[in-house]
């Protein structure tokens, strides 16, 4: 398998920060609907044959709304036939709660981009702007600065009074850390991780689920987004997670979210709290560190499964 911590990985985490105009009333996770309104913006931008099915339209594959938003599934692959695969960017919202920005606040968040995807930054930027000066949870706002994050801190690359990307590099070089028996991690916005259909529990969850689950996303991500192949050895990487062993304090965190496909409010639940994962096999460290950026489970894409190594 290739050394993950020898790639230039092409991923950088973006902040937006908006200035309300007229009062904004997020729902508790604005996960979802910040990427909704985004969304709905970029496909306004993009689409060129205004078709309502877009897997029907002749630019499926090529499109650029598809490629940045709902990524499509490789026509054929060497190893399975996939419906769907992971998105090439995460939007992790404001903290869990705060929801109403009144006319001059400030609305911050951020956006990991990954791959293709960051060659599309001035799109989405262009599209986000347009997204929030026309409507965003019943309120709007304007665009002030993007900042992107180094190793020291973030750097100003965009603002309202220099609308030009500036030159930076959007790659990320994880740091060689040194063998840990045991890493906590935190998880700040819900786990929703499945078997069959259904949302694993905290007595379900097992340190090989989250491992194996993680090297998945990854190396799907690395490989559709990134160019990568990581040659991963599935089968002797899930010997070495089933060795891993499991400490937890997760709990249930219920939230909803509007489906703009189904026209309703859904309930979602995921875990959040505390997993000690002991006796971890050292080629894990890389795909945690990772995680951190790219996230894990089911709705990753609007911020789900967002943690921090403690």
């Amino acid at each position: 398998m290739q050394t993950l911590t020898d790639i230039k990985w092409p991923i950088a985490r973006y902040r937006f920060d908006f200035v309300a105009t007229k009062s904004i009333h997020l729902p508790a996770y604005a996960g979802s609907a910040l990427r909704g309104t985004f969304g709905h913006s970029l496909r306004s931008i993009a689409c060129m044959t205004r078709q309502k099915d877009c897997k029907a339209c002749p630019l499926y594959q090529d499109c650029a709304y598809t490629n940045i938003f709902e990524a499509p599934a490789p026509k054929s692959h060497k190893l399975q036939k996939f419906s769907q695969i992971p998105n090439a960017y995460v939007f992790e919202p404001p903290s869990w709660g705060k929801q109403h920005y009144e006319p001059g606040e400030i609305l911050s968040f951020h956006m990991v981009l990954v791959g293709h995807a960051i060659a599309r930054l001035a799109l989405i930027i262009y599209a986000l702007s347009k997204a929030f000066e026309r409507d965003v949870a019943h309120g709007t706002a304007k665009l002030l600065e993007v900042r992107v994050e180094t190793p020291n801190g973030e750097d100003l690359i965009y603002s309202d009074q220099d609308p030009v990307i500036a030159d930076h590099d959007p790659r990320l070089t994880l740091s060689l850390l040194p063998p840990k028996k045991e890493v906590r991690l935190q998880f700040h916005t819900p786990l929703r991780l499945q078997n069959n259909g259904k949302i694993l529990s905290s007595e379900e969850l097992s340190a090989a689920t989250i491992l194996m689950a993680l090297v998945r996303r990854i190396s799907l991500i690395a490989e559709f987004h990134c160019s990568l192949n990581l040659d991963a050895d599935f089968g002797l990487l899930r010997t070495k997670a089933e060795t891993t062993n499991l400490a937890q304090q997760m709990r249930w965190q219920i939230f909803t979210r509007f489906s703009s496909r189904q026209k309703t409010l859904l309930n979602y639940n995921g875990l959040v709290g505390e997993c000690i994962l002991y006796d971890l096999d050292p080629v894990f460290l890389p795909f945690l560190q990772l995680g951190t950026w790219l996230h894990l489970g089911k709705g990753a894409t609007f911020g789900l499964g967002k943690y921090v190594i403690a």
